[in-house]
């Protein structure tokens, strides 16, 4: 498997807003787009941290714009 950075946000005045996207391709030749977030609310110190998988349809519907065209080249589209 091989997970490729296609986005990366960093936010808030302490920089504690924080989401990834990452192209997925597996061995067997399929591939998805991953969308994970940590964020941390300082007022009330909790983390909200989790991974969503998409199909690679759906996930280059989802991906922010900026990023559909480096994702489609990392996967020969």
């Amino acid at each position: 498997m091989k997970k490729t950075q296609v986005y990366y946000k960093e936010s808030g005045h302490l920089g504690q807003y924080e989401e990834w996207w990452h192209v997925i391709q597996h061995d067997d030749g399929s591939s998805q787009i991953e969308n994970s977030w940590h964020n941390v609310k300082v007022n009330g110190l909790s983390v909200d941290k989790g991974s969503k998988t998409y199909s690679l349809d759906d996930g280059l519907r989802e991906l922010p714009a900026g990023s559909v065209a480096k994702a489609k080249e990392i996967l020969g589209l």
